[in-house]
């Protein structure tokens, strides 16, 4: 495992990432992230559980890139937004995005890429063009997903007896997933778990399946 600072946040935090390269030079890359919003632990808590544990090395014929803190900041204050007060999920450049916030909570900056923490996120996906990645993050119990990777979401489902979605049930302008699918063509996961969860069960009943998930595309 390498570690790898993507840069600074808002605050000056780092935005970690940690990396499990393959040995095949021909390995394919695949991303799984959590702390989006930093209100919502259990994200965080599965990601952490997951890079910290042994099941990261199972997955020897890919290149891994775990970031368990998209948004530091927030996760240190408890809040969904950045400290400039943008939910950084709406602050990318997809056709859709607009400066409208239908709440304070969802306001998408200025302008796309306005806030450091989507700049850094831009470039790396850029950059590491990944196959698929998945998101952890919390809201009404889903497996929603971005493009075509049926099987994958079909079988994360299935383990944690979550439905399949498409939307998640109101529009989401500036979204990271809807991003990466206009920008490169990659589909995503978006793994919403149950509210007020507790980090006991969250980390219990999800990061066993993410390997597998990854296998399945």
């Amino acid at each position: 495992m390498k570690k790898r600072i993507l840069g600074k946040s808002t605050q000056g935090r780092d935005l970690e990432c940690f990396v499990f390269e393959s040995e095949n030079p021909n390995a394919k890359n695949f991303v799984l992230m959590g702390g989006f919003h930093g209100d919502e632990p259990e994200g965080v808590w599965v990601v952490e559980h997951f890079l910290n544990s042994e099941m990261a090395k199972e997955f020897k014929e890919a290149n891994l890139y775990v970031i368990p803190q998209v948004n530091p900041d927030g996760v240190a204050a408890s809040t969904r937004v950045n400290a400039n007060g943008v939910d950084l999920n709406r602050n990318f450049p997809t056709v859709d995005w607009n400066a409208e916030a239908r709440e304070a909570k969802y306001n998408p900056g200025a302008k796309a890429l306005s806030e450091i923490e989507a700049q850094i996120m831009h470039d790396f996906i850029l950059e590491v063009r990944p196959i698929l990645f998945i998101s952890c993050h919390c809201y009404i119990p889903q497996v929603n997903v971005n493009g075509d990777c049926k099987e994958a979401s079909v079988y994360l489902s299935e383990k944690t007896k979550y439905p399949v979605t498409r939307d998640v049930g109101y529009t989401t302008p500036g979204c990271f997933g809807q991003w990466v699918l206009e920008a490169i063509g990659t589909p995503s996961i978006t793994l919403e778990i149950e509210e007020r969860m507790g980090k006991k069960l969250a980390v219990e009943k999800f990061p066993q399946h993410f390997v597998e998930t990854f296998r399945r595309f």
